[in-house]
């Protein structure tokens, strides 16, 4: 067109081509011409704008629709006219005023329409739509001899069906060329409709066909009526390609495509019931895709608000809403300074200009920052792209192969910059053909790959313009790349829930794309360029990211949660433990900050508590250790005396707070104040007691108790509900066995007159009764005790008998039924001072493992004291050595002894115990009054000793020589009575001048002869019983009547009575082995008497087994050592008593009945 040389019609593209001056007709891309708005918003280089194919209703077109509405009324010489061949005429003519139409029909063939819905099957299933299409192109190819056939499908997957289905279709399918089309084939498959064939083509297309591409030849239409149709989601931001049911409008373009070439036959594979009811249009794109970049745009260019802008379907508020949140998350926007509304940022001004979606843009701008702009730039450009990988048809594998040379391990992204550069260093040596073949061989779109470079290009020449920005060719850190791209993508962000399975933002459920390289390889956390929804929502384009970026990168949309605010001694700060979530997925839990900058306030409270109230700090403060020493001489008076006479911390915390300035809530902001306010810090007395104790109400209540010879410490607790409650003895371990316990039953004075109480409360009711008012009585009683001497229970006993004539037993007294703190705790301490045993029972002490050495203490007693080679008596020797602690206090006691130490050697030897002690005192002080006595002893030993001959006498005791050993220690023992413990040094040299004159001699004859009528006495009473045995009928009452006189006799003469007996048990057992004889022969007589009489002794045997018993678990050394001598005294009684009972003849030697009996048992009970 023109004059010769004259170049009238221009078509540049996106980022190419260039007009002249002669130029008057030019064709461009809606986007082309909203760039053109940018620069010159009137448009003035133009007198008539065409906007052909209008029903699109694509973004762009329904953006330049209101910028023209504006245009008009500012160039009433502009002509506008918006074609298409299925328009909503009267929308748009009411959208414009009232605009003129004019309609121009169509030049087209007529068309059949034929409606061919889903038939039901005989099994009721209805086959698919591509079992349908299949089986209505066969039909057509059967009884249709010519024309094309162009098929719409869905998706990608329907066509791939159909064409496979089709190949195979034997014979009505030998004459078929069928052929794919959609958009993720390359150009040259794509570029083979239109090639001219001798076969019959079939063509089953997307809904590309129905008005981006005119297919030659095409005589019949088969519409399947679906198409997926992208939709926005602004709630869940996402992108979704679900197939739905296309418009009528939609519905009649494809109808239009069969009747170019003749007449056509258009057939659809739905009603024409379900062509009425659809929708007469499709809904623009406005009201269902993302409006960020249309708000973008719209602020550039100064165009106000969108929802005053002359849209001709105006969007949902919410979209516009969720489009401003887009830009604010990508720094675009922000709060007009102006007045309510939102202006552009620098940043998004910069933005605004680039040729990109407004996320892609936002990471070309980070990139610079990073200094990874060249890397990103080339992402940008591929991502504003179809992806220039190509899977043809059959070939699948091959191309999976190729690609497999380009992917990065980590990241869909890197392989993306792969394919760049792998790309241009073939373009760098080859010419344009070789780099075709190479991509065909790559199975790479030439064309899609040009047109990235194209893009790239475009960005680097608006940059290059905006001249902040520096292009470098460059590898760049992957790190950077990807926190580069995750600024525009923040959003696109999940958290792995299982292989392949992550968890999106605000709880979507999003599975990475299985044509990605990172199928089966992405990490924990991923980003993707795009959530898209088709069967489920998938992420496409991923890559493994840190998530520590994100609480960077997206620091203003991250949400913050603290709990679990509390002071931490060591740091000198409140620390909280902070949670962080990105759009309801956990980026940080418990990670501990500072919480003072976060809430002062509450940071403040938090500080004054704990760390000056309660004085967890780790720094000196003079103010505080005055305070604190204040308060601890004051919390000692509470514990001792229970009660409150400290204000309560909630008043401590307010002096503080009053005196402290505001932004006090650490220790270093502490340390910044101090030196204005420490001086005011300081408490006083008054500050802190509302109510002063006297001195003898304090005295009541000692902080030491004197136990024999030993000074324990009393501590005080006065927190109830706790173990510590009450009163707590510290005893040494070295002490302990040393100590009796029932000094403990008193407590203390302050505290005895509650615990009287208490302890008449827990009488049973038949005596409480008679001591009511209790609280009286109680006071009554405590005016007679004596505190601190016996047990307070037996004095008590003592004084209710007296004063009311009723008898209170032992196990009247509920004492486990007190307070916790009316009852002593024992705290068992180490040599180092360390509680190692601690109860309200003082018998649970004994069941430590304790030293067996004593430990220190008296390990260096030992070693002060301790000596072998002792020759003679030593006066110096005392009965016992204080062993004290290092700091004074006494521990407890060692008790010496002379000790055989082999060799004919004796030595010194200190025992923890007094009854050991004793017990190895015996054969050191034998051995050296052996020595003394010389011949004497030797005389003794061969005078008086047991013969062969006395074998009936000795047998049940040993061999003769052992026998004989045990005589003469025995007889030593005795004479010398060893058993007494060290004698002094008079009294140890008066018996050697009295055993001189013959006196050991007499007296060891004298023992000799008791020994042996004892043993005689033995021997007769055993004949007797064997005896009387043989001759007894054989019955099971007399087998046991037998058995208790072996029994009887054991017990009387046990086989080591030379070890545990002394002179008077000489004396007294024959006759107890006399009477012993006499019941035999009774018994015998009149063995029912016997049983009578049995029957009068069996209880107190029954007592006398219960006492060894309770005296074997008594663990508390002084209380056995006190309860042995009643229990001997008790046995001594019971054995009189048998005497009385079974041979009155032989007199008893004490009082006995069975009444003093029973009282001597009711005194035990008490005691024990």
């Amino acid at each position: 067109m023109g004059h010769s040389g004259h170049v009238v019609v221009r078509f540049p593209v996106s980022f190419g081509g260039r007009t002249r001056k002669t130029t008057r007709i030019k064709f461009l891309t809606d986007g082309m011409l909203l760039a053109e708005a940018a620069s010159d918003r009137k448009l003035s280089r133009y007198d008539a704008i065409i906007i052909d194919e209008a029903h699109e209703r694509s973004l762009n077109i329904d953006f330049l629709l209101g910028i023209i509405k504006r245009l008009v009324v500012l160039r009433p010489d502009l002509k506008i006219i918006i074609s298409s061949a299925t328009l909503d005429t009267e929308k748009f003519s009411r959208h414009f005023d009232g605009a003129k139409v004019i309609t121009i029909p169509g030049k087209t063939f007529p068309i059949e329409i034929r409606y061919c819905p889903t038939p039901e099957a005989a099994s009721g299933a209805e086959p698919s739509i591509a079992e349908q299409t299949v089986a209505v192109v066969g039909d057509i190819v059967r009884h249709e001899p010519y024309g094309d056939i162009l098929v719409f499908m869905a998706t990608e997957r329907d066509i791939v069906e159909v064409v496979e289905s089709l190949d195979g279709a034997g014979d009505a399918g030998k004459n078929l060329s069928v052929l794919p089309l959609f958009g993720r084939l390359s150009g040259r498959e794509q570029s083979r409709i239109f090639v001219e064939s001798k076969q019959r083509k079939v063509v089953v297309a997307t809904n590309v066909a129905e008005t981006s591409i005119t297919v030659p030849g095409i005589r019949y239409v088969v519409d399947s009526g679906q198409a997926r149709i992208s939709s926005y989601s602004p709630r869940a931001r996402t992108t979704k390609l679900p197939v739905c049911s296309i418009s009528r409008a939609s519905a009649d373009q494809r109808r239009g495509r069969c009747g170019r070439v003749g007449p056509g036959v258009c057939i659809r594979l739905y009603s024409e019931e379900d062509y009425l009811a659809r929708e007469e249009f499709t809904p623009p794109e406005i009201v269902r895709a993302n409006l960020a970049d249309v708000i973008l745009r719209m602020l550039d260019l100064r165009l106000g608000h969108p929802a005053k802008f002359p849209f001709l379907d105006p969007p949902h508020p919410r979209a516009v809403k969720d489009g401003i949140a887009v830009l604010r998350e990508l720094s675009a926007v922000e709060e007009s300074a102006e007045g309510p509304g939102f202006r552009l940022t620098k940043q998004g001004r910069l933005m605004a200009r680039l040729p990109l979606d407004p996320c892609i843009a936002r990471m070309v701008l980070e990139a610079r920052d990073r200094r990874v702009l060249h890397p990103v730039m080339i992402i940008a450009a591929a991502l504003s792209i179809q992806d220039p990988r190509i899977r043809p048809l059959g070939s699948e594998g091959s191309a999976d192969t190729a690609h497999r040379q380009f992917v990065e391990p980590s990241s869909d992204f890197i392989t993306l910059l792969n394919i760049w550069r792998h790309y241009h260093h073939v373009a760098r040596t080859v010419n344009r053909s070789r780099l075709r073949k190479y991509c065909q061989q790559n199975f790479l779109g030439y064309q899609r790959m040009r047109e990235w470079c194209d893009i790239y290009e475009q960005i680097c020449h608006t940059l290059e313009e905006n001249g902040n920005f520096v292009v470098e060719p460059c590898p760049g850190d992957h790190d950077a790349i990807h926190q580069s791209i995750l600024t525009g993508i923040v959003r696109n962000i999940g958290f792995r829930k299982e292989k392949n399975l992550y968890q999106g933002a605000f709880g979507k459920e999003v599975m990475v794309f299985p044509g990605s390289g990172q199928f089966n390889k992405t990490g924990q956390w991923l980003m993707a360029a795009e959530m898209v929804e088709t069967t489920r929502l998938y992420a496409r384009t991923v890559a493994t990211i840190n998530p520590q970026w994100l609480e960077r990168i997206a620091a203003g949309l991250c949400h913050s949660s603290y709990s679990d605010a509390h002071w931490e001694k060591k740091r000198g700060q409140v620390v909280a433990l902070e949670k962080v979530t990105l759009f309801g997925l956990p980026l940080v839990q418990g990670r501990r900050v500072n919480y003072g900058p976060i809430n002062p306030k509450e940071a403040r409270q938090i500080f004054i508590q704990s760390a000056l109230v309660e004085g967890e700090v780790s720094r000196d403060f003079d103010f505080l250790s005055r305070n604190q020493e204040l308060i601890a001489e004051l919390q000692e008076i509470e514990d001792r005396m229970r009660r409150r006479y400290l204000i309560d911390d909630y008043a401590l915390a307010n002096f503080y707070d009053q005196r402290l300035p505001d932004l006090v809530w650490d220790v270093a902001s502490l340390v910044r104040v101090l030196p204005r306010v420490g001086a005011i810090l300081m408490m006083t007395r008054d500050d802190l007691v509302a109510d002063d104790p006297d001195a003898e109400q304090l005295e009541d209540f000692p902080s030491e108790l004197t136990v024999g010879s030993f000074c324990l410490p009393l501590f005080y607790k006065f927190t109830p509900g706790t173990r510590e409650d009450g009163v707590s003895v510290h005893i040494p371990v070295t002490a302990l066995p040393h100590i009796n316990p029932q000094i403990f039953d008193w407590l203390v004075p302050g505290l005895i007159t509650e615990k009287i109480t208490c302890l008449l409360r827990s009488l049973p009711k038949t005596i409480r009764k008679h001591l009511v008012p209790v609280n009286q009585t109680a006071a009554d009683l405590f005016k007679h005790v004596d505190f601190g001497v016996g047990s307070l229970p037996l004095m008590l006993a003592r004084l209710i008998e007296q004063q009311f004539g009723l008898v209170v037993a032992k196990e009247d007294w509920r004492s486990e039924e007190l307070p916790v703190h009316l009852r002593m705790r024992f705290c068992l301490v180490s040599d180092d001072g360390c509680v190692i045993k601690h109860s309200r029972n003082f018998g649970d002490l004994f069941a430590v493992e304790t030293r067996k050495d004593g430990g220190i203490p008296f390990a260096d007693i030992r070693k002060q004291w301790e000596r072998d080679g002792i020759a003679e008596y030593d006066d110096s020797i005392p009965s016992r050595i204080p062993v004290p602690l290092q700091a004074g206090a006494l521990a407890g006691y060692a008790f010496p002894a002379l000790v055989d130490i082999g060799g004919n050697r004796i030595g010194l030897r200190l025992f923890l115990s007094e009854e050991e002690s004793r017990q190895k005192n015996q054969s050191g002080l034998r051995l050296l009054y052996e020595r003394d006595l010389g011949p004497l002893v030797k005389r003794v030993a061969k005078d008086f000793a047991l013969h062969q001959l006395d074998w009936s006498l000795f047998q049940w005791l040993g061999s003769l020589k052992s026998v004989n050993e045990q005589m003469q220690h025995f007889i030593i023992t005795e004479i010398c009575d060893l058993k007494l413990g060290l004698p002094s040094k008079e009294e140890f040299e008066h018996r050697l001048v009295n055993f001189a004159d013959g006196e050991f001699y007499r007296q060891a004859g004298d023992i000799f002869t008791r020994v042996r009528n004892l043993l005689v006495e033995r021997a007769d009473t055993v004949a007797l019983c064997a005896k009387f045995k043989e001759l007894a009928v054989k019955s099971p009452y007399n087998v046991q009547r037998f058995k208790r006189y072996d029994e009887a006799l054991a017990q009387l003469l046990p086989h080591d009575f030379l070890q545990i007996f002394d002179q008077g048990d000489l004396d007294r057992t024959p006759r107890y082995l006399k009477a012993l004889r006499i019941r035999i022969e009774r018994a015998h007589v009149a063995p029912g008497r016997d049983q009578e009489k049995e029957a009068q002794v069996a209880p107190f045997d029954a007592k006398v087994r219960e006492l060894h018993d309770r005296l074997s678990l008594i663990a508390i050394p002084v209380q056995r050592q006190e309860a042995g001598p009643l229990v001997a005294e008790f046995i001594r009684m019971v054995d009189e008593f048998k005497v009385s009972v079974f041979a009155p003849e032989i007199k008893t030697t004490i009082p006995i009945s069975v009444k003093r009996l029973e009282q001597k048992w009711l005194e035990i009970n008490q005691r024990l």
